[in-house]
């Protein structure tokens, strides 16, 4: 049975509605809406949003029916839809440019990584924080993203749901049948919070070469992780 998130096919629909109005108009913002751009911004808005997950029509027809009863959720889409086109706009120059593509792609074995994701959830309300920074280390410092289209840190907004997302770049391997453990450590920033740590590893085993496609691999999820609030038990 498929699995269908119901946000992807409504963010594609905003997303292309929007390029193709703007392309029309032959004005204002000056966005790019190539079809890469456009696939950029429609990862920007999801990588924002909460999923919506269903696996029948009827779950489908359901779900649609919520959205469309749901104003708040369709001005948060084309909000972030804008900010997305306006992102990959601002970045495209710098990304596209042959020198960084070049130095940014690896030739031979490598290690190619999932998308790491989670949510963070106040941990007496148990509802899901926003305005905070999630960091991505390893022992030398911040995780190096696979481009600049996924930051670390990753800052949480009201329209996340909590949600946050990785991408780490691929790392070189020797062979292409290297097997390797890498540690991580998440962190999250923010003043009205307790330190909070969260250790996990990923044990992988090298491809032949190094992925930096769209067609990401399957996620690896760390679930609901819970933050406390400074002084909470005070």
């Amino acid at each position: 049975m498929e699995i269908i998130n119901l946000m992807e096919r409504e963010v594609r629909r905003v997303v292309n509605q929007l390029c193709d109005e703007l392309a029309q108009a032959g004005s204002g913002p000056g966005y790019c809406t190539s079809s890469q751009c456009r696939l950029d911004a429609t990862c920007y808005v999801l990588n924002r949003i909460a999923p919506r997950y269903v696996t029948s029509s009827r779950g489908a027809a359901h779900a649609e029916h919520d959205y469309l009863r749901n104003p708040q959720l369709q001005i948060d889409i084309l909000r972030l839809a804008n900010e997305g086109l306006r992102r990959v706009t601002t970045i495209q120059r710098a990304y596209r440019n042959p020198k960084n593509i070049e130095e940014g792609h690896q030739s031979g074995p490598a290690f190619n990584f999932p998308t790491i994701t989670g949510r963070l959830l106040n941990g007496e309300t148990f509802a899901p924080v926003s305005g905070v920074e999630v960091e991505l280390h390893q022992k030398h410092g911040l995780v190096r993203m696979i481009d600049p289209r996924w930051p670390n840190p990753y800052r949480i907004d009201p329209t996340s749901a909590g949600c946050f997302s990785f991408w780490p770049k691929p790392f070189a391997a020797s062979d292409y049948q290297e097997s390797r453990r890498f540690d991580f450590e998440l962190s999250v920033r923010a003043e009205w919070l307790d330190p909070f740590h969260h250790y996990f590893s990923l044990e992988l085993k090298a491809h032949a070469s190094n992925n930096d496609s769209q067609q990401i691999l399957q996620d690896y999820s760390l679930g609901e992780l819970y933050v406390i609030p400074a002084d909470s038990t005070q």
